[in-house]
């Protein structure tokens, strides 16, 4: 045990207080198309195109009944990078993408490719799902998931960065560099973000990108920010949660649940990584094995 005391590094306070003080972040529309497609380009997210114009009715009402929701702000800020285009501004782009009527919103790939175009008005939940379908559809252009039942040795890494694909911004946009470094709750931006792991995660400035950029895995959270304990233990990828979390011999571990925090910093060493880990159905798509392989992760 004392061996373990001393590679535990665990601070009590740190993470239950982020939960009770954290503020609700949202990430704003993009204006300039160029930012918003080297981001999603950076990023490997859907690009959502809005095209509006200031004299559109319809336009309007969808900006302020739908656009600015939050839970439509929240899923441009995890699942999409989106910007709104004002097509007497920039006809180029609306002229591009054949945009003949307004509002017109427009899912494209990181690669240019037209994922699908609605036209005129959506509800709020339409347009969630909408956003949902083009980062479905651009998840498996990226991951041909089938090869995966032909090499039943794939690490199960592979799997557990398609889970945290489908998750939001890593560690609630806190940044990953600032709380691994110096165990502090810094926000980060979306300024300074990068994918790792499946997971978007936000620095807080370009020093710290460069850090991250360096070295992912010394700052990400361990098993892509899924419980050890649990998939150790039932091998299923149970999401962590920042309120809930640990070090371990200098990895970040979040845990889903108190006990199965507390339990894992009195023996951390006996939740080695799975052998195996099962398939959730929404990542499978009916394509993937139930298991695959893993080799030992704890610790790297």
């Amino acid at each position: 045990m004392r061996r373990v005391a001393s590679a535990l590094v665990f601070c009590t306070g740190l993470f239950p207080m982020i939960a009770a003080n954290a503020a609700e972040k949202k990430t704003a529309w993009h204006t300039e198309f160029e930012a918003a497609k080297a981001e999603s380009e950076k990023l490997h997210l859907p690009l959502l195109v809005h095209f509006y114009a200031e004299w559109c009715g319809p336009c309007r009402q969808m900006d302020s009944g739908v656009l600015n929701s939050a839970d439509v702000v929240a899923a441009c800020g995890s699942k999409c990078v989106a910007v709104k285009i004002d097509t007497d501004a920039r006809g180029d782009l609306a002229a591009k993408y054949g945009v003949a009527a307004l509002p017109t919103d427009v899912f494209v790939s990181p690669e240019g490719d037209v994922l699908a175009k609605n036209v005129g008005q959506a509800t709020r939940d339409v347009y969630l799902a909408r956003i949902s379908e083009a980062e479905r559809k651009c998840i498996a252009a990226g991951v041909d998931l089938a090869s995966a039942e032909e090499q039943k040795t794939e690490d199960v890494s592979v799997l557990l960065t398609q889970l945290a694909s489908h998750g939001g911004i890593g560690l609630d946009g806190y940044s990953p560099v600032s709380l691994t470094a110096g165990k502090v709750w810094k926000e980060g931006s979306p300024e300074f973000a990068w994918r790792h792991a499946g997971a978007i995660y936000f620095m807080a400035d370009a020093e710290e990108l460069e850090k991250f950029k360096a070295e992912p895995r010394k700052f990400a959270p361990n098993f892509s920010g899924f419980d050890p304990l649990i998939l150790s233990t039932e091998g299923v990828a149970v999401p962590g949660r920042i309120a809930y979390g640990s070090f371990y011999e200098g990895k970040l571990h979040l845990h889903a649940t108190e006990e199965s925090r507390t339990a894992f910093i009195k023996s951390p060493e006996k939740y080695p990584a799975p052998k195996e880990i099962e398939v959730p159905a929404q990542i499978a798509r009916q394509k993937a094995p139930v298991v695959a392989s893993i080799p030992a992760m704890m610790g790297s």
